[in-house]
């Protein structure tokens, strides 16, 4: 079993890193661009503003997406091949309590995607990603 887990981790790992980068490609940078800008008065000439946390928040909240949704993947896949490798009752149980506890999560991470998009478009960020959300809530 320890030999077996020495072996999966760096496998899993292996297949998680391009989604880091490609998240990371798709967003640019997942810090929003402000204060980076000194006028000749030695202010900031673009200041962060409210708009660039929430930005910043939202940006954070598509990474993690991502992230759960790359990793329920994966989850499904193992759950997946025990199932179809299973040699008893034992293994397919195992298969299916994964399938399920993965559906579940997928479920409520979206439904908190879904909340938090719902709560900014409500208190007036009108950031283009927030997307169909815009029209629900009339802005």
């Amino acid at each position: 079993m320890k030999r077996k887990i020495i072996f999966v981790i760096p496998l899993v790992l292996l297949l998680i890193i391009p989604v880091f980068s490609l998240v990371l490609a798709r967003e640019g940078d997942i810090v929003p661009s402000c204060n980076k800008t000194i006028g000749s008065d030695g202010k900031f000439t673009d200041e962060c503003t409210f708009d660039s946390l929430v930005e910043l928040g939202n940006k954070i909240i598509n990474f993690f997406i991502v992230i759960g949704a790359s990793l329920g993947a994966i989850s499904i896949a193992w759950a997946g091949w025990l199932y179809l490798t299973s040699g008893g009752a034992d293994k397919i149980s195992q298969a299916k309590e994964i399938f399920r506890k993965v559906i579940l999560g997928f479920i409520l991470m979206l439904a908190a995607w879904l909340i938090v998009k719902l709560v900014l478009a409500s208190l007036g960020y009108g950031g283009s990603r927030l997307g169909f959300i815009n029209s629900l809530v009339g802005k």
